[in-house]
């Protein structure tokens, strides 16, 4: 009979915690009716359910992933910013149309009231590394550029200083908009957007799939 003795006094490293991640999607109530839901009496003042908070800052999450997930191939970081009301509705899920309505600055804000960081994946399907670049220069851009000038406009006069990101979701998998057959392949493709996205912000974080 084998045996596995734990020595709870021994310690030999540190746990790093952002482990303890998750991640937020536009699928069934996930963002809409769940994260974000401004017609609840649970919401507050921006909408964000305050319920849904209080139970992520006692589950100890300290990073989350926006927008998905298999959402995130799909996902137009540009239609859902600025003005809600200005904002398209896009055909981009299984069940319809996205209000857009949780963007990027949704995002980063419910990110901090839960005291967890923000990570980022970018649209490595319908979008191209021009588009993840500027995702970058929104969240990072320190102004004068096109997108950090955006940001200020929407009246998010500071960097966001997002450090991680994410090259696609499961490229490798056929179901997959984007679906990249090869390992060398999503590398070859990878490529130009960890040049474009680390020429806007050399200081952030890349993570590819796996």
């Amino acid at each position: 009979m084998q045996k596995i003795i734990i020595n709870t006094l021994k310690t030999i490293g540190k746990v790093d915690d952002n482990i303890f991640g998750n991640f937020i999607e536009n699928l069934g109530t996930c963002i809409y009716g769940g994260v974000y839901d401004p017609g609840s009496p649970a919401a507050d003042e921006e909408g964000f359910r305050k319920d849904v908070m209080e139970a992520s800052r006692k589950m100890g999450i300290t990073q989350v992933r926006f927008p998905g997930g298999c959402f995130a191939p799909q996902y137009r970081f540009k239609e859902g910013i600025g003005p809600r009301e200005l904002r398209p509705k896009s055909n981009q899920t299984p069940e319809g149309f996205s209000p857009n309505g949780f963007g990027t600055d949704e995002f980063i804000s419910w990110c901090r009231k839960i005291h967890a960081e923000p990570y980022i994946c970018i649209n490595m399907g319908s979008g191209n590394a021009e588009e993840a670049r500027d995702w970058v220069d929104y969240c990072n851009g320190v102004g004068g550029t096109e997108w950090s000038d955006r940001r200020i406009a929407n009246g998010h006069p500071e960097p966001y200083k997002v450090k991680y990101w994410a090259i696609g979701n499961e490229i490798s998998a056929s179901y997959e908009y984007g679906y990249t057959e090869t390992p060398e392949l999503y590398i070859e493709n990878a490529r130009p957007f960890i040049q474009m996205m680390k020429a806007c912000d050399p200081t952030i974080r890349i993570t590819l799939a796996g």
